[in-house]
């Protein structure tokens, strides 16, 4: 939930099962790999092998990308996004930031801010 819109259209469109075009296969794993993950977790995550992306695409495409700090290539600008055609959904956050990770770092800063509200209402 924490994904902008864009990242989370590309997820369901690999959990589908659809053939993502390699513009598209590099913005959502590069975006992913830069969240944490490892090639395990980005598999685990896209459902590969169980009606999602095959296994053997998505770890060539996880080989080049990482390295051992994440990804060795940042995911592209939101510009970058709207010229693939990748930029769909757009929401209000969208209208406030330049790049996927801002958005996602905005989400959840917003999320842990509500979080701690709700503590402190509790206390």
């Amino acid at each position: 939930d924490l994904f902008p819109p864009c990242v989370a259209a590309l997820v369901d469109r690999a959990r589908e099962g659809e053939s993502l075009p390699d513009r598209s296969l590099f913005s959502l794993v590069a975006f992913l790999l830069s969240t944490g993950m490892d090639g395990d977790d980005v598999a685990a995550f896209l459902d590969a092998g169980e009606g999602g992306l095959a296994p053997e695409t998505l770890e060539e495409r996880v080989t080049y990308l990482a390295d051992r700090n994440g990804s060795q290539y940042p995911p592209p600008s939101c510009a970058t996004m709207q010229a693939y055609g990748d930029c769909v959904d757009r929401d209000e956050r969208c209208e406030t930031v330049s790049h996927p990770l801002s958005y996602c770092e905005g989400a959840v800063g917003d999320a842990e801010a509500v979080a701690d509200w709700r503590e402190r209402e509790r206390a």
